[in-house]
């Protein structure tokens, strides 16, 4: 499955590209919608560890579900917990959240 990532990265790189007229007119809106949206799920997810009680470790390892799996290696590294716990949240949540998105 690796083998297909580099393809993949340059495949939507040259989509990318194609509009990047209208990126680059809403790059202002496209920057911003992401960090407030990534700022907000974290700042929602280690609510909601805290109130559900759970255990300082678990509260982190959310806190690297909203990255990629690639990514959450490494926040995880970051906040000194073991990758794996971070790497487990970032997947669970693709599992579940990709079946409920549009087609």
């Amino acid at each position: 499955m690796s083998f297909f990532q580099g393809p993949t990265v340059i495949s939507f790189a040259l989509q990318l590209y194609r509009f990047r007229g209208p990126l680059r007119a809403r790059s202002v809106q496209i920057v911003g919608s992401a960090l407030l949206g990534q700022l907000t799920s974290m700042l929602v997810a280690a609510l909601a560890a805290r109130v559900l009680g759970l255990a300082k470790v678990l509260r982190l390892a959310l806190l690297c579900r909203t990255t990629t799996t690639a990514l959450s290696t490494e926040l995880s590294r970051l906040l000194g917990i073991a990758p794996a716990m971070g790497l487990l949240a970032a997947f669970m949540t693709g599992l579940v959240v990709i079946p409920l998105g549009k087609p």
